[in-house]
Order: C-alpha cells, then structure tokens, then sequence
C-alpha cells in the first residue's frame, strides 16, 4: 500500500523533499540550493516524460488489440457466436451438452472461441498480475467479457476452463462503470 502510495504520487514526493532541503540551505549557501532546483526539475522532468511515454504505449496497444479483434477472422467469427449472429452455430448450440460428441462435432468452433477466451484472459493477465494495464484501459474489452459474463453456458465454461480472470475482470469493470455513472 505505501508502495502505491508513493509510485502515485513520485511528483509531489519530490517536490516537496526539494522545497525542504531548499528551506534548509537557503541560509547558508545559494550554489547547493540552485544545484538542487536543477536537480529536483531533472526528475520531475524524467518521470513526467517517462509516464507520457508509457501511457502513450499502453494507448497503442489497447488500439492494437482492438484492430485485432476486427481483422483477425478466426476471433471476428468467434465475436459473431458470441454476439449470436453466426448462420451456422450459436452458443447455447456449443456449450449447453458440452461432451466429446459435441467436441469432436464442433471442434473447429471451440478452438475459435478459446481463441477469443484466450486473448481476453491476457487483459485480464495484464490488469490484474502483470499490472500493466489500468481497470479504464481495459473496460475497452468490457462489453465482450460482459456478454461472456452474462451467458450461463460461456461462465460455466470458464469457470471449468481456467479462464475466471475474465469473469472476475468483468465484474470489476461492471463495478467501475457503475461508479462512473453515479458521478
């Protein structure tokens, strides 16, 4: 927690160990207090520039993943079971008497959608073990882990699967949007 704490607040930490040895010295000699202004604007100017190029590399790869997401065709078919717009095979059809016949039978289909599964167990690896990712940047992938959420079939499924993260991150992004709304 005081980890956080600090990471979160690295600026004002600095600024204000700054402004407190600046106090101290001012008295006695003017060169060490300059030297220490040059230095505290130093990192606050490092870490300023180092966070606007982290938070612009997280916003390529949240655009990446959703350019993904609608180019790759093997996920853009998983997409349309989940969202019940295929013409051959819809989810209660897949998971209701998920058994070897129906494994064997719709092999293809479940490869696909663990596919799909896979990709959004990552975000959900990279909120909430890797910590790369904030709640905000992957609420972009919201809808699909809510429309995963909310099927009996597809829960069950991951729950069963390995794959809980991703119910467990739709939760949270549930929570969140709630809180939004409420502001």
């Amino acid at each position: 927690m005081m980890k956080d704490f600090l990471l979160k607040n690295k600026r004002q930490i600095i600024l204000m160990l700054g402004i407190v040895i600046m106090l101290v010295l001012l008295e006695s000699n003017w060169q060490v207090v300059s030297t220490l202004l040059v230095a505290i604007w130093g990192l606050w100017k490092y870490f300023d520039t180092r966070n606007r190029e982290l938070a612009w590399r997280r916003t390529e790869f949240i655009f990446e993943q959703a350019k993904l997401l609608d180019t790759d065709n093997v996920l853009g078919e998983a997409i349309k079971i989940l969202e019940n717009r295929h013409s051959e095979i819809n989810i209660k059809t897949l998971y209701e008497n998920f058994d070897q016949k129906n494994i064997l039978q719709y092999s293809e289909y479940y490869q696909k959608f663990d596919k799909l599964l896979n990709f959004l167990d990552l975000m959900a690896y990279a909120y909430f073990n890797a910590k790369t990712l904030s709640l905000e940047e992957v609420s972009n992938f919201g809808w699909y882990l809510d429309k995963i959420s909310e099927n009996s079939y597809l829960s069950e499924y991951c729950k069963e699967n390995g794959f809980n993260d991703i119910l467990e991150l739709s939760k949270e992004i549930d929570e969140y949007n709630k809180k939004l709304t409420r502001k």
